[in-house]
């Protein structure tokens, strides 16, 4: 909390929503999620004209060596010109946006693929395409051009966040 209040009515009201607790009590930890098995296709229908598919997988604890190999790959399959947006343009699926991405949870982290395709599109063929490519990828594995880029891209994300404090404290709050 930040600004001009006073402490002791705060936390009074901060006691008459969430409840009591003693200061400096000990913060459990909380309970791993159950693991995502399987697969599913959900279909919600809504007045927007873009269609979204959505992959996930749970991943390690973000201390992990595991989970910075995850955010490595997280570079190479997103964004414009990443490997996933390359396969859904070689299928004609033309998407508007392709992203990757590893979110940091505590003791966990979950692994995020997401992509934005056109009204149009066949959802299910472009799923297939993704999940082709995951599995190509797996196979071989990025190639060291791919890999050197998505490294650069990373470094220079965190060094432009440097130089605005705010957001590279917000880029690393979860880490922490």
């Amino acid at each position: 909390m930040a600004g001009g209040f006073d402490p002791g009515e705060a936390l009074k009201v901060l006691e008459k929503t969430f409840g009591a607790a003693a200061p400096g009590a000990e913060i459990r930890k909380p309970g791993l999620p159950a693991p995502l098995t399987g697969s599913s296709v959900h279909t919600l229908a809504v007045d927007i004209t873009d269609q979204r598919l959505q992959l996930a997988f749970n991943g390690p604890d973000p201390r992990d060596r595991d989970a910075e190999v995850l955010e490595l790959l997280a570079a190479v399959l997103g964004g414009p010109g990443g490997r996933l947006q390359r396969a859904l343009d070689a299928g004609g699926f033309s998407p508007r946006s392709v992203f990757a991405s590893l979110a940091v949870n505590r003791g966990f982290s979950r692994f995020l693929v997401s992509a934005s395709l056109p009204a149009g599109a066949d959802g299910r063929k472009a799923l297939a395409a993704l999940l082709a490519e995951l599995d190509l990828l797996a196979g071989g594995g990025p190639t060291v051009p791919e890999t050197d880029a998505a490294r650069r891209s990373l470094l220079t994300e965190e060094s432009l966040g440097r130089e605005r404090l705010h957001y590279f404290l917000m880029g690393k709050a979860p880490w922490v």
